[in-house]
């Protein structure tokens, strides 16, 4: 869900940097990659952070924007060493990534402990058998 709600906004920019630069004819130049960036960078990790918000995750909005920028950063640097059909691919998955690592590694900072209740198991030794019990 956050992959597909994080792509969304990617690719809108893409399409309206792509549309700059043929309509001022050019294939595809600066506005495709500016395009892009700005998707990424603005949509990515705020549409992780919804769509983990919404499956009741408590991950952190700022770690998913700067997990999202992270990895735009890194698409960028990606294309500027070449720019084949694999590289954007990669570079296009590079933010969502970025986006959902950030989510995911800030969500235990908030989370309350779980209270158990009762529990109680067989528990074995050397010399003794017996119950363990946890409340």
């Amino acid at each position: 869900m956050g992959t597909g709600l994080g792509a969304a906004p990617e690719v809108l920019g893409a399409y309206v940097g792509l549309s700059i630069d043929v309509s001022s004819g050019h294939d595809a130049g600066a506005g495709l990659d500016i395009g892009t960036a700005l998707g990424a960078a603005i949509g990515v990790g705020s549409a992780v952070y919804l769509a983990g918000h919404l499956m009741s995750g408590d991950g952190a909005y700022g770690w998913s924007v700067l997990g999202s920028t992270t990895g735009t950063g890194l698409a960028a640097v990606v294309l500027s060493i070449k720019s084949t059909r694999a590289t954007l691919v990669l570079a296009a998955a590079l933010p969502v990534a970025g986006a959902i690592t950030g989510y995911e590694l800030s969500s235990h900072d908030r989370r309350a402990r779980r209270s158990r209740g009762f529990s109680l198991v067989p528990a074995f030794g050397r010399s003794s058998v017996g119950f363990a019990g946890a409340f």
